[in-house]
This record gives structure tokens, sequence and C-alpha cells, in this order.
């Protein structure tokens, strides 16, 4: 899974990446995923970097975030979170943010992870 900043597009493999991680955690991993890319596309309109340790912590932040409005009923279309799918974020964010083939960051550690998550999950503000 990757975010070309060149043409503004999320790239992924459905039938490789996004299957295995569905495969791993549930069908909340993937798009906790999807949501750290957006939250590259977020940076980048912004003008901010999008290829770093930091910076993969502040997407990870958006992405808990969209979590949250997930979790209050902010997301049209019948999206909600089931039981379980806090944890099948964690589980994706554990073993696959910065690992090959999602994202380029590779200097950040689980617990950072699921902290950076946390704090977007509590207040999108506290995002970078």
């Amino acid at each position: 899974m990757q975010y070309c900043t060149a043409d503004d597009t999320i790239y992924f493999d459905r039938a490789a990446a996004l299957r295995k991680v569905y495969d791993q955690t549930g069908d909340f991993g993937p798009m906790t995923l999807i949501a750290v890319a957006y939250g590259q596309a977020v940076r980048k309109r912004l003008g901010q970097s999008v290829n770093g340790n930091q910076e993969l912590l502040d997407e990870i932040c958006l992405a808990g975030a969209y979590a949250n409005d997930v979790f209050n009923g902010g997301r049209s279309g019948g999206i909600s979170l089931s039981p379980g799918d806090l944890d099948e974020a964690i589980q994706a964010l554990l073993n696959f943010a910065g690992q090959s083939g999602f994202f380029e960051a590779r200097g950040t550690v689980g617990f950072d992870r699921i902290a950076a998550f946390r704090r977007g999950f509590g207040n999108i503000t506290s995002c970078a």
C-alpha cells in the first residue's frame, strides 16, 4: 500500500496485500491502513511532508480520528464498528504499518503507532 504524491493516488494490491491484512486481522484492519494512506493525502494537500517516521505517526493519528468518526456514527452509508474492530485496527498497525509494502517509514515501534492512533481517536485536533 502506497500513497503516490506525484499523481495524488493511493495504490494497493487488493488480491495480495489487503487480503493478507484481512486474513490476519479482520475487516477493519485493511480499512485502517487505507485510512493511514488517506492521512498521507491530507498531509500532502496541506503542503506537509508525507515520508518519515514522525509523518507516519501523524498519519496514523488521522486514521484514529477516522475510526472515532465511524465509532460515533459520523460515516454515512451504513459503516459502523462491530465488537473487535478496534482490536483489528491495532493488529493492522502493529503487524503491517511501517513494514515492507506498507508505507515507506520503517523506524516506528508498535507502542508509538498505537499511541498515535489513540491520540487521534480521542481528538483529531491532536494530530499534527
